[in-house]
């Protein structure tokens, strides 16, 4: 069981490839910090979440199981799922494979070790979740559990560039599967309605997914004034000062071994562009990281991304951004 954390927890979100990763690991440099790896990711995170992007709200109907999932695992009662072996195993040699079928036997998996490692840490005061699966549900988490949330969002077109990189690709039946969340937010049919969902192109369906997901969480920032958000490329630009400004907003001591290893991190010795298949590369150019998407991306695809994101992007991204 965990001890009990003596100051509220913090939940960083936003879409994915916003840099959660990134920005989440610079910050359980903290050794006051407990960190949840994406406990709402369907495949590796709790039991019990069965749904990706979620939707929950104050008053839904089975609110009380959340509520109950999230109390489980914030007193160290939850229980991960193993890692599907497809994920563990993919494009891997064959003694890697054997290890981590071995691995995912006795150990279930990486994020499942990370919660162990925080029950037995004493020096926990604080629990961190890092998951931008939870982005849906990230305004319910800060009302019923007085998270602090932060919310990150990286340009559109760096978005959907890292996308192309990895070949992901979004299911939109993950939002319009719950009608609930069509029923509250009801400008994500809007963005989608001239759109055949079922035959996008990566780009497109990027696009609409980023307008989608940041449409969501602009309300949320908008009536919840404790949330705040950060920008991926301000913090790349400057992650000395933009840390400091972060770790000050959450309580947490920046310290001058936490500075070193953000210069470590973040030096422009470090190479700027990622493998093509390598799915998080911490250690970057971070300044240079933000303008790859321009080499990256034709000018049909960038006009593409800012047709369809603008409406939505332009409260963060001005003309000189594109």
């Amino acid at each position: 069981m965990l001890k009990k954390a003596v100051k509220k927890p913090i939940l960083l979100t936003g879409a994915p490839r916003s840099g959660t990763t990134f920005v989440g690991r610079m910050l359980d440099l903290s050794s006051s910090i407990g960190y949840f790896h994406e406990p709402f990711n369907v495949q590796f995170g709790i039991e019990g979440i069965h749904e990706n992007f979620i939707y929950i709200y104050e008053g839904m109907e089975n609110e009380k199981y959340y509520e109950n999932l999230l109390c489980d695992l914030l007193k160290g009662k939850a229980k991960y799922k193993r890692a599907p072996l497809d994920v563990v195993n993919q494009d891997k040699p064959l003694f890697i494979k054997a290890r981590n079928y071995l691995g995912r036997a006795i150990i279930k998996s990486k994020p499942n070790v990370n919660y162990y490692k925080v029950k037995l840490t004493p020096s926990i005061e604080r629990y961190f979740l890092k998951d931008p699966i939870a982005c849906m549900s990230s305004e319910w988490l800060h009302r019923k559990f007085n998270m602090d949330v932060v919310i990150l969002l990286r340009h559109p077109a760096a978005f959907v560039s890292s996308l192309k990189r990895l070949n992901w690709r979004f299911d939109f039946r993950h939002l319009l599967n719950q009608p609930d969340l069509l029923r509250e937010h009801p400008e994500i049919l809007e963005i989608i309605k001239d759109y055949d969902v079922k035959n996008l192109s990566i780009v497109e369906e990027g696009a609409l997914w980023w307008t989608s997901i940041y449409t969501v969480l602009f309300k949320y920032l908008d009536r919840n004034p404790n949330m705040i958000a950060f920008r991926h490329e301000d913090i790349s630009n400057d992650p000395f000062e933009k840390f400091k400004e972060l770790y000050e907003h959450l309580g947490m001591d920046y310290t001058p071994q936490i500075q070193e290893k953000i210069k470590d991190f973040t030096d422009n010795s470090n190479p700027t562009i990622a493998e093509k298949n390598k799915v998080h590369v911490l250690k970057r150019n971070s300044k240079e990281n933000t303008k790859v998407w321009k080499k990256k991306l034709s000018s049909e695809e960038i006009r593409l991304i800012k047709e369809i994101t603008e409406p939505v992007a332009k409260r963060y991204y001005s003309e000189i951004d594109w």
